[in-house]
Parts: structure tokens; C-alpha cells; sequence
């Protein structure tokens, strides 16, 4: 008892030897060795051992132990509940001896455990190879600090697997539970495991119903084994996401049924044993599948023996399969993209667009060339003349008239002064050029254009004193049809109102040479209406002074002007 170190006047003798004291000495009892003549008490006791096994023939644990290894001793008899007693072991096996009787709840206090074995042997870990029956504890779902080797194969256990092993989220290696008598499923919570790398064995059980699909939500890289089980799922496409795996793939001799998924292709890294043998698999292998054996070389590889390969799901499983029109092995993922999106080989998932592109998988995709056959869908840039400002778009927007669209198709802009858009698609701005019949000048149409310049021929019937203005007129026709939009309206507008204005001169004149013709009364009216304006009278005076022009003169001029009119 610690209250002996208050015996601090001790000087000659203290001795506590040949008797059955156990466990450590009190610190302040220790204390007093420094002061006493005669110190003995370890003599024929059992100091240093644990109390607990001390009447333990089997154990001799020294009460600072933190590794504890007892395999392949030849121990019997069932296991100390005491044993949950060693809360600060980080290490312990039991392995290979003839312990018999339940498991302890107790082990499930060791809460500082870290390992269940003392080397990366799963075969050598934790309580394997005993003849312990009854159940698996759920308190063994309390050692969150484990990391390997939770280890209990080759027992007799005949109950179900616990969902609480789902809270060893710590654990990388050395899940070990086969060759027992488990039954029932395998819990969805191992999908927590996602530190889980290497040697989950869960063989040579009765584990039945459908395999989790949370199984791909693990780190595997090697040696995922549950063959010859009852299994008779399907086999989940999530374990596609297991692609680091590099060996041992084994679910042989179970009954899963339905085809091979095309996912598990993604394990490119396998190098030795893949197995799915002895099913109840049907339809074809998939090539992506095939090719791990062909094209990347996996050794062991058995896939068709005992299953229903090469003939289709339907016939072999006509319950849950119905016989219809199928299409041909691709190398396409079975997965689709939606619109807008593409396939991610890296990820292995849709991403979207980014600006200036899109995808369209659509049957009615206008311009999409992804979804041609044997094509994966992909993000494509919009055409000439279509643009994309948000991401992920299944179709591109055209650009405005006049507009054109920049070369990442981001957006879309007005064409640089002198230049123009020569049709829908253009990509480019092109330099004045030879105006097709269906040119869109900017905004403004060539169709009113030309309307405009039909009233111009009216020039061509001009008597000789409007010769040179109409010659003007047709040369100034020629240039601004050349010219740009808001040019090219100027002009029009200019010249329009200058016939306009001739027009009102020559109706003047007729109504002055009327004028001449009436009585005093009406002539003088007629003054006044030609003295109005000072140009009219000008013009008045000029025509007057104008030659009518001859048939011929006439014909001359009106083909010279149509002629001019042709070349715009």
C-alpha cells in the first residue's frame, strides 16, 4: 500500500521478501530505500507482475509491458478477461495457440492498441488460428487506433459481422476474416474504410445477399478476396473506383449474377490474379475488361470458367433479364455525359464546358460531332459566327448581324471600320471585296439599297444641260456601294433628295411654259409661282436654254447609265 512510504523515520531495516506481493511499488514507498539499511521486497514476491496474472501461469506480464506476444506458445484454456486490463499496450498477438471459448467483450477497453501483430504478416496477427467460437464482439469496433492486423481467421465464430468494424477507420491492412462461419451481409459501414489499403479477407464464409456498393469508397490496392461466399448480387459498377488496385481481385465461387461491369477496367495496375470464376455471369466480356489480360498482362486470370460468358443475360436469367436489342461492345464507358458536359478519363466523370465550347449528345444536335459512333463525348469549340459566355452549354448562340465571333468564341464583336461580315458563319472579318447578291452590310440590307438606285435611272432621260450633274450622280452611285453601312445610307439619301430636287424644277418649268399660254390674270399667278425661289428661277432659266435631245442622244445615254447601274 502507497500510505507505507509515510514510515519516512525507517533508518535500519524494511523487508517485505517471500511473500505474494504483486504489481508495481508505490513510488513513495520506494522512497524510503534511499534511507533504510536493510531494503528487500522483490525476494520471493511477485513484484513487477501484474496482479491480474499473477495466479496466470500461462502469463508473465510485466506491468510496464506496451507489446505483448504470446503466438504459437502452445497456450490453452480460454483467454483472461483481465487482459482488458492493458490500456496502455499498443501491440499485442495471441495468435496460433489452442484458446478456446468466446472472444472478451473486455478487449474492446484496449483503446491504445495500434497493431495486432508484431510483424506485416496477417497470418500471425491478433487471435487467428485458435478454436474460439460464439460471436464477433462489437466492442471491437471500440479499437479506433488499430492500423493493422485485426486478425481472427481460422476460429469457429458463427455469428454476423458487426457493423460497429466500420468505426476502425484507422485501419490499413490486415482485415482478416475468413474461414470462419460468418453469415448474413457484408455491412455497408466497411465503406468508411477508407484508409483501407491491403488484405481484406473476408473468403470461405457463408456471407450472403448483395455485396455493398460501398466497397468502392475503400483505398484498396491489394488483395481484396471474397470468393466463395453466397454472394448473388450483381457485382456494384462502384467497384470501378478501386483503381490502384495491383493484385488479388478474387470473387470466385459465389452466385453474382448479371453481366461484368465495364468499370472494372479502371484497375489498370492489376499485375496477378483476377478472378470472377464460377458465377452466375452472363453476356459478353467487355473489351475494356478483356483488355487487362491482353493489353496489360494481369497473370492468373480467370474469368469464363463456370459462368455463362458469350450468351445473353436474358436466356440464362430470364427472372431478372428481358431479351431486347442490344448494341455492340465499345470502348465507351457505360456512362453518359449530359449536355453540355464531357468525359474526364482522369476523373472519371463529366466536367463541364468552359466558355466558348460546348458538347451536345443529343439526336438532334445541329452542330455537335461527338456523338458520331465510337466517339466519347467531348467539348467542342462553337462554330464561326457562334459564341458561349457561361460554361457548360449543350449549344452555341449566333452572333448578331454585323457581329462576328472572337477566335476562343467567348463572345462575339462588331467588325473594325472598312470591313465586314460576309455571312452567317464567318470567323474572320474580310476586306472590302466584290459584294455578293446576298451581302449584309452591317444593319442596313442591300435589298433597299438598290430599290434607292432604280429611282436614279430616271437621270438617263435628263435633257443636255443635266448632263454633267447626272454623270456625277452615277459615278458617286458606283463608289458608295462599296462603302460601309452608315456611308453607303448618307450618300443614298444625298443623291435621292438631288433628283428630288431636279424633278421639282422641271415640274416648275412646265407650269411657267403654261403660264405663258394663258391670259394676263392667270400669267401674272404664274409669275408668282416662278419668282418663289430664286433656285427654281435659275433652273427655270436653264432649261429653257436646254436643247431637247435627239432619239439617238437618248438612247446613248440611258446605256451608259444602266451600264454604270449593272457594274454596282
Amino acid at each position: 500500500p502507497t500510505q507505507l512510504g509515510q514510515l519516512v523515520q525507517m533508518i535500519t531495516t524494511f523487508v517485505l521478501y517471500s511473500n505474494s506481493f504483486c504489481g508495481g511499488v508505490p513510488t513513495q514507498v520506494q522512497a524510503l530505500s534511499n534511507g533504510v539499511a536493510t531494503w528487500d521486497i522483490t525476494t520471493g514476491n511477485s513484484i513487477g507482475t501484474m496482479c491480474e496474472f499473477v495466479d496466470d501461469a500461462r502469463f508473465d506480464i510485466p506491468t510496464t509491458a506496451t507489446s505483448i506476444d504470446y503466438s504459437d506458445q502452445g497456450l490453452a484454456g480460454s483467454i483472461p478477461t483481465e487482459f482488458g486490463l492493458l490500456t496502455d499496450v499498443t501491440e499485442m498477438t495471441l495468435a496460433s495457440n489452442n484458446f478456446e471459448g468466446s472472444i472478451p467483450t473486455e478487449l474492446g477497453r484496449m483503446t491504445e492498441l495500434l497493431s495486432g501483430t508484431s510483424t506485416a504478416d496477417c497470418n500471425a496477427a491478433f487471435l487467428t488460428s485458435n478454436r474460439l467460437s460464439s460471436t464477433l464482439p462489437s466492442q471491437l469496433g471500440n479499437l479506433k487506433n488499430l492500423t493493422q492486423g485485426l486478425s481472427l481467421h481460422y476460429n469457429s465464430i458463427d455469428s454476423s459481422i458487426p457493423t460497429e468494424l466500420g468505426n476502425l477507420v484507422q485501419l490499413t491492412s490486415c482485415l482478416s476474416l475468413h474461414s470462419l462461419s460468418l453469415s448474413s451481409s457484408i455491412p455497408s459501414e466497411f465503406g468508411r474504410l477508407t484508409s483501407m489499403e491491403a488484405n481484406l479477407y473476408l473468403l470461405s464464409n457463408s456471407l450472403s445477399s448483395a455485396l455493398p456498393s460501398e466497397l468502392g469508397n475503400m483505398g484498396m490496392k491489394a488483395a481484396l478476396e471474397i470468393s466463395h461466399n453466397k454472394f448473388n448480387s450483381t457485382i456494384p459498377t462502384e467497384l470501378g473506383q478501386l483503381s490502384k488496385m495491383t493484385y488479388s481481385f478474387q470473387m470466385q465461387s459465389n452466385s453474382l449474377s448479371s453481366a461484368i461491369p465495364t468499370q472494372l477496367a479502371r484497375m489498370s495496375k492489376m499485375t496477378d490474379y483476377f478472378r470472377l470464376d464460377s458465377n452466375k455471369l452472363c453476356a459478353d466480356v467487355p473489351t475494356q475488361v478483356e483488355a487487362l489480360r491482353t493489353v496489360y498482362g494481369v497473370t492468373n486470370w480467370l474469368v469464363s470458367t463456370g459462368n455463362d460468358l458469350g450468351t445473353a443475360c436474358c436466356e440464362t436469367l430470364p427472372g431478372t433479364h428481358t431479351c431486347v436489342p442490344t448494341s455492340l461492345p465499345t470502348l465507351l464507358p457505360t456512362l453518359a455525359c449530359p449536355d453540355g458536359t464531357a468525359w474526364d478519363a482522369a476523373s472519371w466523370s463529366c466536367i463541364s464546358c468552359s466558355a466558348g465550347k460546348y458538347s451536345n449528345t443529343s439526336s438532334g444536335g445541329k452542330y455537335n460531332s461527338s456523338i458520331m459512333a465510337g466517339m466519347v463525348p467531348t467539348c467542342t469549340l462553337c462554330p464561326a459566327g457562334r459564341y458561349n459566355v457561361a460554361s457548360g452549354q449543350g449549344s452555341c448562340t449566333q452572333c448578331a448581324e454585323g457581329m462576328m465571333s472572337s477566335a476562343d468564341r467567348s463572345s462575339c464583336g462588331y467588325c473594325s471600320a472598312g470591313t465586314y461580315v460576309y455571312n452567317d458563319e464567318a470567323a474572320n472579318s474580310v476586306p472590302q471585296a466584290p459584294t455578293p447578291p446576298s451581302l449584309k452590310l452591317g444593319h442596313a440590307s442591300i435589298v433597299p439599297l438598290a430599290s434607292k438606285l432604280a429611282q436614279i435611272k430616271v437621270l438617263s432621260h435628263a435633257p443636255p444641260a443635266m448632263a454633267e450633274p447626272s454623270a456625277r450622280v452615277l459615278q458617286s452611285t458606283a463608289r458608295f456601294v462599296l462603302q460601309g453601312p452608315i456611308a453607303a445610307t448618307r450618300q443614298a439619301s444625298a443623291l435621292i433628295a438631288r433628283v428630288a430636287s431636279i424633278q421639282r424644277g422641271e415640274r416648275q418649268l412646265a407650269r411657267a411654259a403654261q403660264a405663258a399660254r394663258t391670259p394676263p390674270a392667270a400669267r401674272a399667278t404664274a409669275r408668282r409661282a416662278a419668282a418663289g425661289s430664286t433656285r427654281t428661277q435659275e433652273q427655270l432659266r436653264a432649261s429653257r436654254a436646254a436643247v431637247v435631245p435627239t432619239r439617238k442622244w437618248q438612247a446613248a445615254r440611258a446605256r451608259s447609265a444602266m451600264a454604270v447601274l449593272g457594274r454596282t
